[in-house]
């Protein structure tokens, strides 16, 4: 069951290939998506350098498991990965909860305090849906 207001984190395990841009889904393709998630969650948004042969010090492998570094350096070692930070499917799904909250009789004032949103943001939002 999710929260009110979950986090970006936890919005994005609801992700299906369909939701996401073409960069992470050539990603998913080499890696799956378990693993794909988990470079999105910790580096989305950022370009990371994939080493060939990563060792346990490596940010890569802090990450995922080694085998999912293994895997991952198959694919991409030695390159340096921009892995997409997913914002815009995280903010349409985010819009879509408060536009089916307000449906259901939520306040403008107790959607814009549960999203740390301003009020003026809320009614753009449910206005526009």
């Amino acid at each position: 069951m999710s929260h009110v207001n979950d986090p970006p984190s936890s919005i994005l395990d609801t992700m299906t290939t369909d939701d996401m841009p073409a960069s992470l889904r050539e990603l998913v393709g080499y890696v799956g998506i378990k693993i794909a998630i988990k470079l999105v969650k910790t580096f989305g948004g950022r370009g990371v350098y994939v080493p060939t042969n990563p060792t346990d010090q490596h940010v890569i492998c802090t990450t995922l498991l080694t085998g999912e570094a293994k895997l991952l350096a198959d694919a991409y070692g030695g390159e340096q990965i921009n892995v997409p930070s997913c914002a815009t499917y995280i903010k349409k799904k985010r819009d879509r909860r408060i536009v089916s909250l307000r449906n259901s009789g939520k306040t403008i004032g107790w959607l814009s305090e549960q999203f740390n949103l301003s009020e003026r943001a809320i009614f753009e939002i449910t206005r526009q849906k």
